[in-house]
C-alpha cells in the first residue's frame, strides 16, 4: 500500500469493511514494534482483542485464524477514542506513523520509468493506493509512471490480491522484454 495516511486511514475511519482484518491489526502491532505506539494494547483495540492478540501474533497463528476472531469493520474492535483521536488530531501516534510510510512522500521523484501493476479487484489493498501514487510520482517532464492492471481480460481472470500475482509477473516479464 502506497496511501498509509490517505487510503488506509480511511478505510480504517469509515465502515467499509476489510476483507482481511487480520492485516490491520497486523499493522497496528507491526507499527507498534518500530513507533512504540502504546504502552498496552488495549490502548488500541477493544476486549477481548486487546488480551487475545498480542499471544496470537507471538504463537504464529495463521493469519485464518485471527481473521475468524476479528470483526471485518475497524470500529468493532479498535477504541472508540482511538478513532475519535485519528479523526481529530493530525499529530496522533499513528497517525504521523502511517504518514511516515507513505511511498510517495518527501520529494523524491523517478529517473526511469515505473509500471506499478496492481489489480482492480484487489479486496486487500485498494487500487487506489496506486493510483495516488502514480498521480504524485508523475511529472511533466519527468519519466513515465503508470498503474496498470496486468490481466488482459479482467472480467474473466482472477484479479484478487493474490490472484493479481501471476498476472503481475507476466506483464512485468512482458514489459522488461519490451525495454531489452
Amino acid at each position: 500500500p502506497h496511501s498509509m495516511s490517505g487510503v488506509t486511514l480511511d478505510q480504517i475511519l469509515s465502515d467499509r469493511p476489510f476483507s482481511d482484518p487480520f492485516y490491520l491489526a497486523y499493522l497496528i502491532f507491526s507499527y507498534h514494534e518500530a513507533y512504540g505506539l502504546f504502552a498496552e494494547p488495549s490502548e488500541y483495540f477493544l476486549e477481548p482483542f486487546a488480551t487475545v492478540l498480542p499471544g496470537l501474533f507471538a504463537s504464529d497463528a495463521p493469519e485464518s485464524q485471527i481473521n475468524a476472531l476479528l470483526p471485518k469493520v475497524a470500529s468493532q474492535f479498535l477504541k472508540r477514542d482511538l478513532l475519535d483521536a485519528l479523526r481529530t488530531n493530525p499529530e496522533h501516534a499513528f497517525r504521523q506513523a502511517l504518514a511516515a510510510n507513505d511511498t510517495f512522500t518527501g520529494g523524491w521523484q523517478p529517473a526511469a520509468p515505473i509500471r506499478m501493476y496492481h489489480c482492480k479487484d484487489d479486496e486487500v489493498v485498494p487500487y487506489a493506493h496506486s493510483e495516488i501514487a502514480a498521480n504524485a510520482l508523475a511529472s511533466p517532464n519527468g519519466p513515465e509512471v503508470r498503474v496498470l492492471d496486468p490481466r488482459l481480460i479482467p472480467f474473466l481472470q482472477d484479479g484478487s490480491h493474490i490472484g493479481c500475482v501471476t498476472w503481475a509477473l507476466v506483464a512485468l516479464q512482458g514489459w522488461v522484454n519490451q525495454l531489452l
